[in-house]
């Protein structure tokens, strides 16, 4: 399917915004039931395949893309241009579906303030033993290390629960975002074994999909925010190149963290460590509705001009 950008034949644009905008109305009231925004619904499928998968013997590459291809297919659709507003109201009732089990943000935002009220405690052990589970923190004992983890897998987190979501939608609509959904529900717990039994491998090519989907969105995420600060180092960290083996979202946002936003400059005092953990923190939160109007408001401005003027490319 071409890329919404560039199809010609039917409002998508206006719709795309639209369903954007419905979708980050419902995440932020929470009206998302518990079966969408835990993508429950998605976990039924999955179960049905595996047990489809016992039956047969085939490639591991082969395994993901029949995983993908039945629900990818049912929702490419509803991208099909076709006249009447039943058509219109069915795309933007799938793509908020999609939306809605993608965005869990605000998800990611209530732990993030849960955990800067810990670090006003100073226990900081007590911090490092919940945090691991929640933020995946490594080897940390210095209070500076457990800041800027959590700070740095905040943003690689919303980039996952947000503007990922929203990059791969617009670009390719709902059979992209739905092939974006399916990969996180895949890759979660892909190494965990059952009843003694390995989770299948094909699970974790899912998660290396993942990994490039999400890399390729903070990649713009954060040439957005180069070109907001008017940073040229954070230009060149969004194009530069990582090994095959890197996750380029860990990586890029990691170093656009110390780069663009000088988080690598501490104090030396806990409690001093503490009070500026939570104004970074409060900080990264601005920043993240700025870069979600940044989007929002281009994306505007591709529906008016699409509207508008009867431009080839748009």
């Amino acid at each position: 399917m071409l890329p919404v950008l560039f199809v010609n034949e039917s409002p998508v644009l206006p719709m795309t915004l639209l369903a954007i905008l419905i979708a980050l109305f419902l995440a932020t009231q929470r009206w998302v039931p518990a079966v969408i925004r835990e993508r429950r619904w998605l976990r039924l499928y999955l179960v049905w395949f595996e047990r489809v998968l016992r039956a047969r013997r085939w490639p591991v590459g082969m395994q993901f893309i029949a995983y993908l291809v039945p629900m990818g297919v049912l929702a490419w659709l509803t991208d099909v241009p076709l006249p009447g507003h039943i058509a219109r109201g069915l795309e933007v009732a799938v793509a908020v579906l999609l939306l809605c089990s993608a965005l869990d943000y605000r998800l990611v935002e209530n732990r993030l303030r849960e955990t800067v009220k810990r670090w006003h405690s100073q226990d900081w052990e007590a911090v490092r033993l919940e945090g691991k589970k929640y933020w995946g923190y490594g080897r940390l004992v210095q209070p500076t290390e457990i800041v800027n983890q959590t700070l740095i897998r905040f943003l690689v987190r919303t980039n996952q629960g947000l503007f990922s979501p929203i990059f791969w939608y617009v670009l390719f609509g709902s059979s992209g975002l739905m092939c974006y959904v399916l990969s996180r529900v895949a890759a979660r717990n892909r190494f965990r074994e059952k009843n003694g039994e390995l989770v299948r491998v094909w699970r974790r090519v899912a998660f290396e999909f993942l990994q490039v989907l999400d890399g390729f969105a903070a990649r713009v995420l954060v040439f957005t925010l180069s070109i907001l600060s008017f940073n040229v180092k954070g230009m060149a960290i969004a194009f530069r190149r990582f090994r095959a083996s890197d996750r380029e979202a860990d990586m890029v946002l990691r170093m656009a963290a110390r780069v663009v936003l000088n988080f690598h400059e501490w104090p030396e005092t806990p409690e001093a460590i503490a009070s500026e953990g939570a104004q970074r923190a409060e900080r990264v939160l601005r920043l993240r509705r700025i870069l979600l109007m940044g989007w929002l408001l281009v994306l505007a401005l591709f529906t008016i001009a699409r509207l508008t003027i009867p431009l080839p490319f748009l």
